[in-house]
């Protein structure tokens, strides 16, 4: 009986340890907040100052049905300036007349996707968002999967577009030119 207690614990924290570790979808580790009213969001690069992020309208064209984060310096027609967050899902505040926007997944070497409300298609946002909870850091920071430090705003390949894009991979760059890619922290502004 005493080995059997002595070994149990012995047994659980070696099937801990073998279990492989993945990005967690649903209440992101390291997240405390997962619902935010009305917000901003602005990328902050260490040596430049800081950009204001929105969501483009598919240059333009307003019935776009994916959009990414850029910046609104570079970005020409927005679909929406502010977000919300609700149960770690991101919405877009729309412009009127523009069906809505919500974040889906994010994958490593990715621009951060916004897809629309069109069709029939059901509200739900990847629960991949939260702020980043440092006790009394203001403003807070987005993360995603739990990870405040994998953004940066990289040019399109296809436009001058500056546009977010998680994890960077050199080797893989698709749709944005590696070398324009600098880190960012994006903070949450109300």
């Amino acid at each position: 009986m005493f080995a059997v207690a002595l070994l149990l614990p012995l047994a659980l924290g070696a099937s801990a340890l073998a279990t492989p570790t993945a990005r967690q979808l649903s209440g992101p580790p390291n997240c405390h907040v997962g619902n935010v009213g009305s917000f901003m969001l602005v990328a902050s690069y260490n040596e430049t100052g800081d950009a204001k992020l929105i969501v483009p309208g598919g240059n333009g064209d307003t019935t776009a049905t994916v959009n990414y984060l850029g910046t609104a310096e570079t970005v020409p027609s927005p679909v929406g300036r502010n977000f919300t967050m609700t149960n770690f899902g991101l919405h877009v505040i729309t412009e009127s007349g523009v069906p809505a926007q919500f974040g889906v997944n994010v994958t490593d070497n990715s621009f951060l996707p916004f897809v629309s409300l069109q069709d029939g298609t059901s509200d739900n946002p990847a629960p991949i968002y939260c702020l980043d909870a440092v006790a009394g850091q203001t403003p807070s920071q987005l993360a995603v999967n739990g990870s405040p430090d994998e953004f940066f705003v990289c040019t399109s390949s296809t436009s001058s577009q500056d546009m977010v894009v998680f994890n960077p991979i050199k080797v893989e760059a698709t749709g944005y030119q590696f070398s324009t890619c600098k880190k960012v922290q994006l903070y949450i502004i109300q």
